[in-house]
Order: structure tokens, then sequence, then C-alpha cells
């Protein structure tokens, strides 16, 4: 599997805190079946400071562990870009990275920005020849208010990615039920961790993947796990699930798994 958000460089933004905790998340998704991962850093520099130096020999660092211990995981660059006028200058000038030095941008929006204002920023990145990731798209208020709003972005081309452990965790109640929704009409083009810590949002990707290839089979989970990060990973097109497998029977097939005792 190819996870393409996480917040594995150490001590730099609101993920793993130090070395070991990096190593101990490493270890994590790489037993849970992960061999490549996009350290997804936040950038939003007035908020989590820090320089592309520090940065890099961290990464650096931690693929160096990878190597010497023969644990099979790669780590790749990239950021979660925070949606600001600002932060679009940066993507353009170089300064945020996108995934893996491709076109692909991760982005995350403020859900105090108004939909027509973020329909807007949107835009100007797409038109800077960036292909759009929405981060943890569950979680955009858009997606229980107006999911028109939500429907739009797809048709126009934006890749949307949720967060494995939305799937299951009925605790937050309204990132379930969005996660599922997105699921249901076919808006969800990858499944990644946005692990942060080794106790909290954790990169393991192996029980999300279950659960998905328990409802929508095998081809499917393939494609949300494996085949569409590889695609991102390496600047080629996505392809959304109603272009493959995808019908709407998936809250019947969820009903039928829970019925075999599926979770």
């Amino acid at each position: 599997m190819i996870d393409i958000h996480s917040h594995i460089i150490y001590g730099i933004d609101d993920g793993a805190r130090d070395f070991e905790e990096s190593v101990s998340m490493m270890k994590m998704a790489a037993y849970a079946g992960t061999h490549k991962m996009i350290a997804t850093t936040h950038y939003l520099p007035e908020i989590f400071s820090y320089s592309k130096e520090t940065y890099n020999k961290r990464l650096s660092k931690l693929n160096d562990y990878c190597k010497s211990y023969e644990l099979n995981l790669e780590i790749l660059p990239g950021n979660e870009l925070f949606l600001t006028p600002e932060g679009i200058r940066d993507v353009k000038e170089g300064e945020c990275r996108t995934l893996n030095n491709t076109r692909y941008v991760l982005v995350e929006i403020s859900n105090f920005m108004k939909a027509s204002k973020a329909d807007e920023l949107l835009g100007i990145l797409a038109n800077n020849n960036n292909k759009i990731i929405l981060a943890h798209a569950e979680r955009i208020r858009y997606v229980l208010e107006d999911i028109d709003i939500i429907k739009k972005w797809f048709d126009d081309g934006y890749v949307f990615q949720i967060n494995g452990s939305s799937l299951q965790n009925k605790n937050n109640k309204e990132n379930y039920q969005s996660a599922h929704l997105l699921m249901k009409y076919g808006f969800v083009h990858v499944i990644a961790s946005d692990g942060h810590r080794k106790n909290r949002r954790r990169p393991k990707l192996d029980d999300s993947y279950n659960y998905i290839q328990r409802i929508i089979g095998t081809k499917g989970a393939q494609l949300l796990f494996v085949e569409n990060p590889y695609c991102i990973i390496n600047d080629k097109e996505v392809v959304g699930l109603e272009e493959t497998i995808f019908n709407n029977n998936y809250f019947v097939k969820r009903v039928v798994s829970k019925l075999k005792g599926v979770k």
C-alpha cells in the first residue's frame, strides 16, 4: 500500500514528537503493509515554522533508518497545504512541496472559509497547472451541509482523499457519516492514514483496507490504497470509483457485511 498523507517527520508540526516516535510509526506502517509513505508536514508558516533544510535532513534520517534496519518502507517528500492566497503563491514558488515533486498538491480547507472563497482559491491553484487533492475530505463541512458543492469539485477533477480511520470510528459521528456518504456517491479516489502519532490517528492502513475489501471487493480496495496512490506519486491520472466497479448498493453491502459480523 501507499500512504499519501502522514505527519511522520518528527518535531516540526503536530505529528511525530521525536525521532523514536517516527520510528515507531514507520514500523507500524510497514508491518501493516505500507511500503511508501509521503511525509505531508503541515504547510502553514505562521503556526508551524521550520526550514527546508530541517525538513530534508529529517526526511533523509528516516529513510536512512529504513535502509539500515531493512524496513520495507520509503518516505517521500510532500506538504499538506492549508489553503490561503499566500500558500498558493508558495506552491508556485516552490516553497510548499507538491507530493513527491509531482503536480499533485494536498490541500486542507478551513471549515471557517466560505464555499465561494474556497472554490475561488482552488480554481487559482488548479490553473497553476496543479492537481488538487482534498485532504481528509470527510472533514469538509460542505459534505453534510451541501453535497452539491462537493459534487462540483468532483466534476472539476479534484481528487478526494479520506482518512481510513473515519470509516470505522463511530465515536466521531460527523466524520463517520461524511466518509460513508462520500463512498456512497463514489466521491473517493484514495484512502490514507493522516497518521500523526503512534497512539493517535495511527499510520496503519491494513484494517481500513480489509474493511473496504469486504464492502466493495478487492478491486476497489486496490484502487483506493494502491493503484491511485501509485498514480499520484508518479504524476499520472487517477481513476474514480464510478468509472470502475462502483454502484449504488454501497449501503446495502454495508448492512450485509454487518450481518456477517464485519465491524
